[in-house]
């Protein structure tokens, strides 16, 4: 019970950020100087809470915990969505960017500003929990979903190397690479043949049209929870962010109708040119052909490695025959549920069960505006296998 009032006194510090309260938002940013904390952002504030079209009536999912003179020493920022359970649509939140001056930390803030949150969603997610926070969390009745899943798909291991710290002028590392290019160019080959055999194809679009709820309403029904990828989710996603320009859309087609899509990013890492696939979906049976589908176009843009950072169910199942490779994964996944709600707990607990790519949360938005993702893979100018072609959406490049 004293515990209770003493979170309620907190609670009376905690309220919404406003405009007022940016200067002494970013003066406490400035201040804690925490390299997790990304400094106040106008263009992702924005993005996060006014052109979200999950955006809630009450206000932004911004909470700061202040003092009686104006100093702000917490926040916690949630970024509200809609999660598909069985069909059934539930009102939830991407916890983010939770911190508390060092000074005022250990007192039941942290914990206050998340329940603050948390009470404004049927489910909470976080994506991306320190290990600092995962005890506190578990504590407060989060539930753990374990750890993302992290796929590779080498495409040309001899361009790689540096990412491993060797050296192509090395006689070793140069003959390794060029035996693990021959065995990849056979599984290549495999993956050409299930294309072709599939009957699917790839088609770049600049931007999603309303086509994509065909996907969502095909797709969705087989993934038990996953968050709501429809047209306006997707727009608001991919197309309406301030590096929109930095992510390639495709559609998916299989006898002339879309049938899933797929959205790249190109980078370069220690001048290795990257291609990661931040987000995807289509029906089960699907994800096969269209993951050979980026392989091979992939491969002839200039890519060197692939970078798949997904959990789904039997991921493994999919990428394995393809090629792809898993990667140690560093990123917690966990949960926080409302119980009045009324979510199914046993199955929200199960990892299996969730659909979740780069693009949820808000984790590659930061990344796509770093310097490291502003460099592409190839020119679409120069790459004469893109050719031009028209859709209903307008203009496209067919792959």
């Amino acid at each position: 019970m004293q515990e209770m009032k003493y979170l309620d006194r907190i609670k009376r510090n905690i309220t919404r950020l406003t405009p007022g309260d940016q200067s002494a938002l970013i003066a406490f940013q400035k201040e804690i100087e925490d390299p997790d904390l990304p400094p106040f952002d106008k263009q992702h504030y924005q993005w996060a809470h006014e052109k979200n079209p999950h955006r809630r009536a009450g206000g932004p999912q911004f909470w700061i915990y202040r003092k009686e003179d104006g100093t702000v020493h917490g926040q916690q920022v949630g970024i509200p969505f809609s999660l598909s359970v069985q069909g059934k649509s539930y009102t939830a939140s991407w916890a983010v960017d939770l911190m508390v001056r060092p000074e005022f930390r250990m007192r039941g803030i942290g914990n206050a500003l998340s329940e603050v949150l948390r009470q404004e969603s049927d489910i909470t997610v976080g994506i991306g929990i320190t290990d600092d926070a995962y005890q506190s969390c578990l504590r407060a009745g989060w539930i753990n979903l374990g750890k993302m899943q992290v796929f590779l798909r080498p495409l040309d291991t001899k361009r790689m190397l540096p990412l491993f710290n060797r050296s192509p002028d090395n006689v070793i590392h140069w003959t390794a690479a060029t035996l693990c290019n021959t065995i990849l160019y056979a599984v290549d080959l495999g993956c050409s043949l299930l294309t072709w055999f599939s009957g699917v194809k790839l088609e770049k679009t600049e931007e999603f049209d309303r086509r994509v709820d065909q996907v969502w309403e095909a797709a969705s029904k087989f993934y038990p929870v996953i968050a709501k990828r429809d047209f306006k989710s997707l727009q608001w996603r991919f197309d309406a962010v301030a590096e929109a320009r930095h992510y390639q859309r495709f559609y998916l087609y299989k006898d002339g109708n879309i049938c899933g899509y797929v959205v790249v990013r190109n980078s370069k890492r220690d001048s290795v040119a990257v291609a990661t696939i931040v987000d995807f979906l289509c029906p089960p049976s699907l994800i096969a052909p269209l993951m050979a589908n980026c392989i091979t176009t992939l491969r002839r843009s200039g890519a060197a490695v692939i970078y798949c950072r997904a959990s789904f169910p039997r991921a493994s199942k999919y990428l394995y025959p393809l090629g792809f490779c898993k990667r140690p994964s560093f990123t917690r996944i966990m949960a926080s549920l409302n119980k009045k709600a009324g979510l199914p707990q046993e199955l929200i607990s199960e990892q299996s069960a969730w659909y979740i790519t780069t693009a949820d949360s808000d984790g590659d938005y930061r990344e796509a505006g770093s310097s490291q993702s502003q460099l592409p893979v190839a020119e679409e100018k120069n790459d004469l296998l893109v050719r031009p072609s028209h859709t209903k959406a307008g203009k496209a490049s067919v792959l």
